[in-house]
């Protein structure tokens, strides 16, 4: 399995990242699309509990749907952000998530490739949000359900679906830039 330079310094970004985060209760969940030994050793070589590795038999593709699907069933805190390797969170967004356990979703802004490095502006609708800025009570996204649809999206819906349950009844929007994706 070839594996890029990119990929193998994204990885340990993010793990780096997770490890600085002030407070510690946070666990991920890392889900590669198709089997690569080196990005599993990787993972495995940080041997912290709180990280679990997994992957599929081959890509599955629907940019990561299927995979996003699968770790919310094993999500088991209280909250969950869905995100990519390519994200860089500042060290107190686990912090800010405890802050407000009070909540059914909490979003940020996130400065974000796609958009030239710009500053999205956060919202509860298609095409103003992304899986990685924001954080939504667990029950509440496993009880909603990630729908796999055909294109890029999906975030986008995931919201939408989640808006049109009537469950997000107490969301905050935080007044802090949060996340880069990169």
């Amino acid at each position: 399995v070839a594996i890029s330079w990119r990929e193998t310094s994204e990885i340990y970004m993010f793990i780096g990242m997770l490890l600085c985060q002030k407070d510690k209760r946070w666990k991920a969940i890392i889900w590669h699309d198709e089997p690569n030994p080196w990005m599993k050793s990787i993972v495995e070589s940080f041997n912290d509990p709180r990280i679990t590795y997994k992957e599929n038999e081959e890509n599955l593709g629907a940019w990561g749907c299927w995979n996003r699907m699968a770790a919310l069933k094993m999500v088991d805190t209280p909250y969950v952000i869905n995100c990519t390797v390519q994200e860089y969170y500042a060290p107190h967004t686990v912090d800010e998530i405890a802050k407000n356990m009070d909540r059914d979703i909490i979003v940020w802004n996130t400065i974000h490739h796609s958009f030239d490095y710009l500053i999205i502006d956060t919202e509860l609708v298609i095409r103003k949000i992304d899986w990685s800025n924001f954080a939504i009570r667990t029950e509440i996204a496993q009880r909603v359900g990630i729908r796999c649809p055909t294109h890029y999206c999906a975030d986008g819906i995931f919201i939408e679906d989640c808006v049109k349950s009537g469950l997000l009844k107490n969301n905050l929007k935080l007044a802090k830039i949060l996340s880069i994706k990169n």
